[in-house]
């Protein structure tokens, strides 16, 4: 508890987050993605790592972990990855919010067919790539997305600046950003 606490306040220190707010939102991801307590400090460090990288909030960043985490874990995604994911969209350019909603979208729409939502992303991506296939490829952006959404995850698929094969991280690949950013300021 004592490290744990600790943590914390580095955490809000460091990012400006609130730190009330910061233990009921890391604890409520933590809990959806059936991530032990013992990683508390990892689900910090990545979550102030991706927030430095990108220029997203942590607390816009813990509120879009938690509306969407159906959605991502309907993707096969673990907290992990949701939260690179969601650092990516960022950095990307991509409004988050938009491609957010696409997402619940495109959720529904797998879930219908019986096809995995990863799956569907990653070849989707791949096949944005591909000059031959990219026709094909919009189209299918469009009826899975969402015309505001599709236009752009089409963009940044196409000019490579969204690539969903970078996914699956360890959740310590971050670990002590927090503690180090803290000492460093």
């Amino acid at each position: 508890l004592n490290d744990t606490s600790t943590q914390f306040l580095k955490f809000s220190k460091v990012t400006g987050a609130d730190v009330s707010s910061s233990i009921e939102n890391v604890a409520m991801s933590m809990k959806a993605f059936n991530v032990d307590a013992s990683q508390t400090g990892d689900v910090l460090d990545l979550l102030a790592k991706t927030s430095t990288g990108t220029g997203i909030s942590v607390e816009t960043l813990m509120g879009d972990l938690n509306t969407n985490g159906a959605t991502f874990r309907a993707m096969g995604l673990s907290i992990q990855d949701s939260i690179t994911l969601l650092g990516d969209f960022e950095a990307a350019g991509v409004p988050a919010d938009q491609m957010l909603t696409g997402l619940k979208k495109a959720a529904a729409n797998c879930s219908k067919e019986g096809t995995d939502l990863g799956s569907t992303l990653r070849q989707l991506v791949t096949d944005l790539q591909d000059p031959a296939k990219q026709a094909d490829a919009t189209k299918t952006a469009f009826d899975l997305f969402g015309t505001r959404a599709a236009q752009s995850f089409v963009d940044a698929a196409e000019s490579g600046r969204i690539n969903l094969d970078d996914l699956g991280g360890s959740l310590d690949s971050a670990k002590g950003f927090v503690s180090d950013l803290k000492d460093e300021t």
